[in-house]
């Protein structure tokens, strides 16, 4: 070990030379780094997405998502398959198999998507296949408002849109709200009789007349000349000359027909910002693509085209996720200023300026070779990468810490700078090295998460092994180097003339040896049977409390903003939902609520969330309400957001949602329950049931199922008989009443470089009768106009608002939150008792999804990755120790962590969760690092020893060793509590703004891990000092006697009275 180091201090030319690389790639590594709030990781999700404009959920589960999912299923690797099917829609959702290649599975769902284009309706929408990411949700969005009409408002947000779409890394932008031009040709069904026309001739009339096609080419002479028939509507006044044929020996065109109006397509979505109508935009984008730079290029486009807007045009950002990522970003990088200062100060305290400075030079310099690898490893500056850096640095410094008191400790017993520095590194490399690896080993379980969470949280585990093994590098190479150059002794001088505030410090911690911890030692070896009993009693009242802490699978945080979503009974008007929404605008508009809220936007007919932006409904709407800064509002978020729940949720027959945006990861609904079967009223009958055993447990809120009555149906049933007899195909009739009802985009109208479609249906006045219905006529291949009511059933019928399958089976869904105070997991059990006592139909099964399943899967993993970093940290201990017994005693220190684990839960008031449990196997790897530092010393005392000590002398010999270790081991507890102080308190310096931050919502939901890590080491520290000391001693006294007895039996023989027991 001594030639490794030696090494190094022979080289200093080299040492220096890679501490300047070091400096310039990794602060190039990081300020080159993407950031973002989330790592880009690859979901094994897949969505297939179909159109089919005006079908009910029924027929598009029978016509769109059976074909579909009959083909899907043959992929390799679907670990399940969901569809959904809605009026117009249908969305199937297949999750893969963690090991399933995500771009090959996607090629793989598009191969038989396309083989299964020939089995569904040809007027059905190509289907769109793309992967989940955590990109499907905007990025941006944005508000245009002003004092002239929403058709130019309009105008503007679109040309916007195609400015957007150009962008790299934008994959979508949707417009809401304002008005579409449209060319309307709407039929007067009288007309229409009388001049013996059908729907299908104006369709294809209008078609027909409007064309732009190249005709060839023609050669005169030595040139050739291109052919072109231009012969597209130049105007509205060409589009009714239009001809439509002759009756009578008379030219009929399409005005003597029909009335063609230049206007607005029927308004299917509103926007409002702050109450004033405007327009909204939503962008997204493409996975991989930098959130803020695709942002900044955005609004680069706003702030060019913003001049040449009219007077008055106002811009608003209402969300913008880039500043929401530059500022989880600040904060985490204050916090991790502020955690290095706190470290700094305590190791000034502990070790002097000088020797601090030594120490601390471990935190730069392994900091820039983790971003300099983690760089490497495609990593992007992310709110868990910093989290893992926040984590990691108080750890940093133990291996510095370590060697650098050793060989000061040397340089005070008098050996030179270059001795002390070759043997301080090299008497402690191993013990180092080991103490490193347990801790790398104890998080390297938890690199192996499958699932979403497991992708998000992974970097956390890579993030600080990378660091910890880049800090023992530094404390081994480095500090040797730095330490041999500028380390001193400390004088007797020193101390007498003018002594410092760390040799005060220093002096306080030797008086304290002296005084209490070597009484306290003597006392604990002495009585060890209480110290056991009393631990043992601890460690088991501690696991009592542990099983009866309430679950949970992410902490609530305090959130910028909150959404209120409104669904009303299928069938709703726009008009209607929108008086209801403005119900609940003045209800935000209260004084109490309004000094809460900075602004809010609502949409209505679209929300603009989903894989496509959003589709147009108009029984939809949703209120984004963003928050004012933290420190301004009257109450915790959480609270505001309960208390409006209260007031907005009071209008009967709508369903209304009040939720807070999450900063974790999404795992589904925070309670979620699902019954399987196959028949919609034996599902809607346990629906109704579950939802009243909801209802009545106290703190659940935002209850819905996914089964309702839809749209009101007008049902067609065609007689084949009938339509044969008269020469109609069921085809022909559905594509009438389509156009007619539903109307038929003709033909595309182009004026300058907009264009506008040309739809062909009924007056919106003919379509309140269900008798036009009824007396509309299809045109016989005789002559003859038929009534549709010759040929077809026509009755009224209420179909589902959805249908929901899930690994080919109906499924029903029941979903729900909590109020703030009431944990999700104890609200489910009460449920679950309830549900379980429900008769249940033969061929019916429930089953509990969403949040739970994924805490109980991750809770799961997280036990096996607990039980494996023990092994791991075993067989370290034993490789390093050449023993079990010493390893075994080590560990003791893991048992003692989880007195104090609990005991931070229960004085921070938190539930033991997901991130509470990370916690713990990372504190299963930190807090043995005490164990190994001090049993490794005291081992290598007791070799100094001769074989023939009394039991005074070996017991004071340990005392002593435990003395000598007592600086290190506080120091490393110490500094890598502190450093994760700001995580525990939610607290941070603003360092640019000069100014005190508090409850900061990204620390915050790292809280409970902090929690866990920072009462667990110290706690087991203070007992880690006494406890293990104590074991060691009785077993290393029952070691020599054991030795004793076997060298008197193999001198006297077994049978000698005297042998000791």
């Amino acid at each position: 070990m001594k030639k490794f180091v030696e090494f190094f201090l022979h080289y200093k030319s080299l040492v220096v030379l890679a501490f300047i690389g070091i400096v310039f790639s990794g602060w190039g590594a990081y300020t080159s780094m993407s950031r973002e709030a989330f790592p880009q990781v690859e979901l094994p999700y897949i969505v297939v997405y179909t159109l089919y404009p005006g079908v009910a959920p029924v027929d598009m589960e029978n016509l769109i998502s059976r074909p579909l999912e009959n083909q899907i299923k043959g992929v390799n690797g679907i670990k399940h398959l969901q569809s959904t099917s809605a009026e117009s829609y249908s969305m199937i959702f297949a999750e893969f198999n963690p090991e399933v290649d995500v771009e090959t599975a996607l090629q793989k769902v598009r191969d038989k998507v396309a083989s299964a284009r020939n089995d569904l309706p040809a007027d059905a929408e190509e289907p769109q296949v793309m992967e989940i990411s955590f990109d499907n949700v905007p990025i941006l969005v944005m508000s245009l408002s002003g004092d002239y009409g929403l058709n130019r408002l309009k105008q503007i947000a679109d040309d916007f849109k195609m400015e957007f779409e150009s962008v790299n890394g934008v994959s979508n932008v949707t417009v809401i709200g304002g008005y579409t031009r449209e060319i309307q040709v709407v039929v007067n069904p009288a007309r229409l009789k009388a001049y013996n026309f059908s729907y299908d001739q104006f369709s294809a009339a209008v078609k027909a007349a409007n064309i732009n096609i190249p005709g060839g080419a023609l050669d005169i002479g030595s040139r050739s000349y291109l052919v072109r028939i231009p012969n597209e509507f130049t105007s509205v006044e060409d589009i009714r000359n239009t001809v439509l044929g002759t009756f009578n020996n008379e030219t009929i065109r399409l005005k003597d027909v029909a009335d063609v109006r230049d206007t607005n397509k029927k308004q299917t979505s509103l926007s409002r910002t702050d109450r004033i109508d405007s327009v909204t935009l939503t962008v997204q984008k493409r996975s991989g693509g930098n959130i803020i730079e695709i942002a900044n290029n955005v609004k680069k486009i706003v702030a060019r085209t913003q001049p040449t807007l009219p007077k008055g045009t106002l811009i608003e950002y209402v969300s913008d996720f880039s500043q929401q990522i530059d500022s989880q970003v600040d904060n985490m990088e204050n916090t991790l200023l502020l955690s290095l200062l706190l470290v700094v100060v305590v190791l000034y305290f502990f070790m002097g300026f000088r020797n601090a400075t030594i120490v601390a030079t471990v935190i730069p310099l392994s900091m820039l070779i983790t971003f300099i690898v983690i760089q490497a490893m495609g990593f992007t500056l992310n709110f868990v990468v910093l989290v893992s850096l926040t984590i990691l640095l108080g750890m940093l410094v133990d291996n510095a810490v370590v060697v650098v008191e050793n060989i000061y400790r040397l340089l005070n017993a008098g050996r030179d700078r270059w001795t002390a520095s070759v043997e301080g590194a090299a008497e402690v490399l191993v013990p180092v090295l080991t103490s490193t690896l347990t801790t790398v080993f104890a998080f390297l379980p938890l690199a192996f998460w499958s699932g979403m969470i497991g992708e998000v949280l992974r970097y956390l585990p890579i993030t600080i092994s990378v660091g910890l093994l880049s800090s023992f590098a530094v404390a081994i190479i480095f500090n040797p180097v730095i330490s041999q150059t500028f380390l001193r002794s400390h004088t007797k001088a020193d101390e007498h003339n003018h002594p410092s505030l760390p040799q005060r410090v220093d002096n306080w911690l030797e008086n304290f040896k002296d005084k209490y911890y070597e009484p306290w030692l003597h006392w604990a070896i002495d009585n060890y049977r209480k110290v056991i009993g009393i631990s043992a009693v601890a460690f088991l009242v501690s696991m009592f409390l542990l099983v009866r802490m309430p679950k949970e699978f992410f902490p609530s945080t305090d959130p910028e903003e909150f959404m209120i979503n409104i669904k009303m009974p299928s069938g709703t008007r726009l008009e209607t939902t929108d008086e209801l929404v403005r119900k609940i605008e003045t209800i935000l508009l209260a004084p109490d609520n309004l000094r809460d809220l900075d602004r809010f936007v609502s949409n209505v007919g679209n929300t603009g969330a989903g894989f496509s932006g959003g589709n147009d409904d108009a029984t939809v709407a949703r209120l984004s309400v963003k928050f004012k800064e933290r420190r301004l509002l009257s109450a915790p978020p959480l609270r505001i957001v309960d208390r409006i729940r209260q007031q907005a949720t009071r209008f009967p027959g709508a369903e209304i949602i009040v939720s807070a945006e999450s900063n974790g990861p999404q795992a589904g609904d925070p309670i979620s329950i699902v019954v399987a079967g196959e028949d919609f009223a034996v599902l809607e009958s346990l629906g109704d049931e579950i939802r009243s055993i909801m209802h009545r447990i106290p703190g659940v809120v935002n209850i819905k199922t996914n089964i309702s009555l839809g749209r009101p149906e007008v049902q067609v049933l065609i007689d084949r008989t009938k339509a044969s007899l008269y020469g109609f195909s069921p085809a022909q009739i559905a594509m009438e009443v389509r156009t007619a009802f539903y109307g038929a985009t003709a033909a595309k109208y182009r004026e300058g470089d907009d264009e506008y479609d040309i739809v062909v249906k009924l007056d919106d006045t003919e379509r309140f009768s269900l008798q036009t219905l009824r007396n509309l006529t299809l045109l016989s291949r005789s002559g003859e106009h038929v009534p549709l009511a010759k040929l077809a059933e026509i009755k009224m019928s209420a179909g589902l608002e959805s249908v929901q399958r899930e690994d080919y089976s109906r499924v029903l869904k029941v979903t729900a939150a909590t109020e703030t105070g009431v944990l999700p997991f104890v609200a489910l059990q009460s449920i679950q008792r309830e549900v379980a006592d429900l008769p249940m139909p033969e061929g019916y099964a429930v089953r509990y999804t969403g949040e739970n399943e994924e805490m109980m899967q991750s809770f799961s993993f997280l036990g096996t990755a607990l039980r494996t970093a023990l092994l791991l940290v075993l067989i370290v201990l034993v490789a390093q120790f050449n023993s079990f017994y010493v390893p075994i005693i080590i560990l003791i220190t893991v048992a003692l962590s989880l007195i104090g684990m609990v005991f931070g839960l229960k004085v921070t008031n938190q539930a033991f969760g997901m991130l509470a449990f990370i916690g713990l196997i990372s504190l299963a790897g930190i807090v043995v690092n005490n164990g190994i530092v001090l049993l490794d010393f005291v081992q290598l005392q007791q070799r100094q020893d001769s074989d023939d000590i009394t039991d005074e002398q070996r017991k004071q010999t340990l005392i002593e060793a435990c003395k000598i270790r007592l600086r290190p081991v506080l120091l490393t507890s110490i500094t890598t509590a502190l450093g994760l102080l700001p995580l525990l308190f939610g607290i941070g310096i603003n360092f640019k703004k000069l100014r005190i931050d508090f409850s900061d919502p990204g620390a915050m939901m790292f809280r409970p891990m902090a929690s866990v890590i920072f009462f667990g080491l110290m706690i087991s520290t203070v007992l880690t000092l006494i406890v293990v000391p104590v074991v060691y001693y009785i077993w290393d006294d029952w070691l020599r006697r054991r030795r004793e007895r076997k060298q008197i039996i193999k001198e006297f023989g077994a049978g000698d009275p005297n042998i000791p027991l």
